[in-house]
């Protein structure tokens, strides 16, 4: 009598479906997914035959390779302020797929031994009640088996959020913002990110691990917000 309580429908499409995504809202999402030999492997802007890009030629990033699985255009936008703002978990799915369905094609050969979430500072993180971070790192975890370190691994401060300043603001906003533990020595670290903006926080994170010490640091976000300049 009560089956229909039980039906599961598409978080995009509101179809019914027994998986979180549907399959024709699956095809439209993959339609975003990044391709390794059309973007630099160190910001994932477009480039030729996956040449590293000008500006990263000139202004080395702190991490030896960036890989965003998606482009960071609709609907994803929308879904992300839902699952990080509104606290709408059932959202999580949808980036759990762009991460198993398009993981970085050189992490197995990368040799990262352990996975960081991009830390919250304290009071960020009692505001929005969790980092979202954190489950997409467990979803990586279970896809090559590695270790997820521990949330006091790396002390961020709280300040401005990022989304509300300039590309320079963004620099100027987080340098120092990091204090990364002495147990990242000798560690080959991949860093797990939401969307790939300026960059800046994510050198400035990459800059503090290997200050303490780690000996190699790659990144993994889900997607790459094109709309500007890294």
């Amino acid at each position: 009598m009560f089956g229909f309580l039980k039906q599961k429908s598409c978080l995009l499409c509101h179809a019914p479906n027994k998986d979180a995504v549907c399959e024709g809202c699956l095809n439209d999402l993959r339609r975003l997914y990044l391709r390794a030999d059309s973007v630099c492997p160190l910001c994932a802007a477009f480039s030729v035959n996956a040449a590293v890009c000008g500006h990263c030629q000139n202004h080395p990033p702190r991490y030896a390779r960036l890989w965003a699985s998606a482009e960071y255009a609709a609907p994803l936008p929308a879904l992300l302020h839902e699952w990080k703002h509104l606290s709408r978990n059932a959202f999580s799915a949808v980036f759990q797929t762009l991460m198993r369905e398009n993981p970085p094609p050189w992490l197995p050969e990368s040799g990262a031994d352990c996975i960081l979430a991009m830390p919250l500072s304290r009071q960020r993180r009692l505001f929005r009640g969790f980092n979202q971070c954190d489950e997409t790192a467990e979803t990586a975890a279970d896809i090559y088996g590695l270790p997820v370190l521990s949330r006091d691994t790396v002390f961020r401060q709280h300040k401005p959020p990022q989304s509300t300043l300039s590309q320079a603001e963004r620099r100027r906003n987080v340098r120092g913002v990091f204090q990364a533990a002495p147990s990242v020595k000798n560690r080959k670290i991949l860093i797990i990110d939401d969307v790939l903006t300026t960059g800046a926080t994510l050198s400035e994170l990459a800059r503090s691990l290997r200050h303490a010490g780690a000996s190699a640091v790659f990144v993994w976000v889900l997607a790459r917000n094109r709309g500007k300049n890294i």
